[in-house]
């Protein structure tokens, strides 16, 4: 029984060493500085940015990030945009113990790119509309949920939403290559919702 208690006690006291510390700026956090994270590989310093008809949104966090948000080390950007709204972020990750201490700017202006969406959303729901994709956006995207949004995402944001379906699902999300492969289903999603996922994973 004493040598169940003392391996019991050792595999504790490994797994409390072994865990990643990051610093922490979200509302989940108990300490900013050597927050444990639990199954997170990568610690991340997250800038993002949203445009909106009632203006612009920045918010910059630091936390443990899951997978889907940082599959390895190194500065990873998000993007997408619909007819009135746009997002983009910059994920800077790492794997050493609080290494997360830094800042990561916000993008910069995005050129158009050549690919186009069909695009709506919840302050323009004519979907027969289209926009030109920016800097990173490679794919249009849809779903299917209250109001009709259509647009342009980054192809690693849709991959990262898709990761993350099991936190906070987008029913029917689909992305697609190709000018214009996104025409209208019958309801979509709110706005920003992909790049909502990506903070909910991170206070979360």
């Amino acid at each position: 029984m004493k040598l169940i208690l003392g391996l019991s006690l050792v595999w504790t006291l490994l797994s409390a060493a072994a865990a990643l510390k990051c610093h922490c700026t979200n509302a989940q956090c108990s300490v900013t500085t050597g927050q444990n994270c639990t199954t997170e590989k990568h610690c991340v310093t997250a800038a993002f940015e949203v445009f909106e008809l009632t203006g612009t949104t920045q918010q910059s966090i630091q936390s443990c990030a899951p997978d889907a948000i940082c599959p390895s080390n190194g500065l990873f950007t998000f993007s997408l945009s619909t007819t009135t709204a746009s997002a983009s972020s910059a994920f800077n990750c790492c794997s050493t113990d609080n290494c997360n201490s830094g800042n990561v700017s916000f993008s910069a202006a995005q050129a158009a790119n050549g690919l186009q969406c069909f695009s709506c959303d919840f302050n323009d729901t004519n979907c027969s509309k289209t926009i030109q994709c920016k800097g990173a956006e490679n794919t249009c995207f849809r779903a299917n949920a209250t109001v009709p949004v259509l647009g342009c995402a980054s192809s690693n944001l849709c991959t990262a939403a898709s990761n993350l379906s099991s936190i906070a699902p987008i029913p029917g999300l689909s992305c697609c290559q190709g000018s214009l492969c996104n025409s209208a289903p019958a309801t979509a999603t709110t706005a920003h919702l992909l790049l909502v996922l990506l903070l909910f994973s991170l206070y979360h």
